[in-house]
């Protein structure tokens, strides 16, 4: 395990999220033990690069591990579903980790509402900027900004 995790960063630090992936299938495959840190390092090298579809991959295999995913894990999950474009399944694994009680920060909440802000959701934006603050979460004008997106996109310039 102590030669994997050295390498997984690099790739991420490389931008290479598929050779990233692969250490991970590989490391399973020999029966070493993935943490969920090996799956967060992998999961942000996914979101830097857009690929939506393999950060719910690994998601999907974590749980399937039987392993508790970390925070940074479901923030990079989420922010590769925004970045590339699949905003819908940003909403749904955000309903889901509220409903399975995860752990969430600003970071899970802002990708949340910049995924709203994709969908024209400007009532969900709403709701989740209110959340934010009754969580005594930080609430600056980057917070508020996807807010505007989701005015914006939903043409509600009223």
């Amino acid at each position: 395990a102590l030669v994997y995790h050295p390498l997984v960063y690099a790739c991420g630090r490389g931008r290479d999220w598929s050779a990233a992936v692969r250490l991970c299938q590989d490391m399973r495959r020999r029966g070493v033990e993935v943490d969920s840190v090996v799956y967060g390092a992998c999961t942000t090298s996914c979101a830097d690069a857009h690929q939506w579809q393999a950060a719910l991959w690994l998601a999907e295999d974590l749980r399937r591990a039987g392993l508790p995913a970390s925070t940074v894990s479901h923030d990079a999950c989420m922010a590769a579903c925004v970045r590339g474009k699949q905003w819908q399944h940003a909403l749904r694994l955000f309903a889901e980790l509220r409903q399975e009680r995860c752990a969430l920060d600003a970071v899970s909440f802002s990708n949340a509402a910049n995924a709203c802000a994709k969908g024209a959701r400007w009532e969900q934006a709403c709701l989740v900027l209110a959340e934010m603050q009754r969580l005594g979460l930080r609430l600056d004008a980057v917070a508020f900004d996807p807010l505007v997106q989701a005015y914006s996109a939903a043409g509600r310039w009223e």
